[in-house]
């Protein structure tokens, strides 16, 4: 019994020795042997920028009664190409293309090739509507790197040469 027991020890001490040497060995790799690679990758992730553009205010005339411009919700997509498989680019664009109903030669357009490493998004369609942004959502799994923005734009209320007469 004792010497079984024993065995068993044995076996349990050099299994957790084998575990931590073979987890030593695998920092070592990371940290020492590709570290400046893992250094740059994490670098280039966490440099990611997102403009956020700031919402307008509305317009009013002189006694503020009257709305000129206001406000409505527009949508835009954009691709951050480095998200995106390179074997599976032309299928994803092809797909985005159909889902938002413009052809792709303008979606490729807006892509130039020195930027494909890039994790800055590059907006490809503006004045998207609403069913267009729902339905990129919808397949956000299937298309890595393409996100939908939401922004304002402004519309105005009162014609431009009315504005001018009406002012003066």
């Amino acid at each position: 019994m004792s010497n079984n027991s024993s065995r068993r020890i044995i076996v349990l001490k050099v299994f957790f020795v084998l575990i931590f040497i073979i987890y030593s060995a695998r920092l070592f790799s990371m940290q020492v042997l590709s570290g400046e690679y893992h250094r740059t990758r994490a670098q280039n992730i966490s440099r990611r920028a997102t403009v956020l553009p700031a919402q307008r205010g509305e317009i009013f005339d002189r006694n503020f009664n009257q709305p000129l411009v206001t406000n409505r919700d527009s949508f835009a997509v954009s691709i951050t190409l480095a998200d995106v498989p390179r074997a599976r680019m032309d299928e994803i664009i092809l797909s985005v293309s159909e889902i938002l109903q413009i052809p792709e030669s303008d979606i490729r357009s807006r892509l130039p090739a020195q930027y494909l490493q890039l994790f800055q998004p590059i907006e490809i369609a503006t004045n998207v509507p609403f069913e267009g942004i729902a339905s990129l959502a919808e397949r956000r799994h299937s298309l890595p790197g393409f996100h939908g923005i939401q922004g304002q734009s402004a519309i105005m209320l009162i014609p431009a040469a009315f504005h001018t007469f009406w002012v003066m």
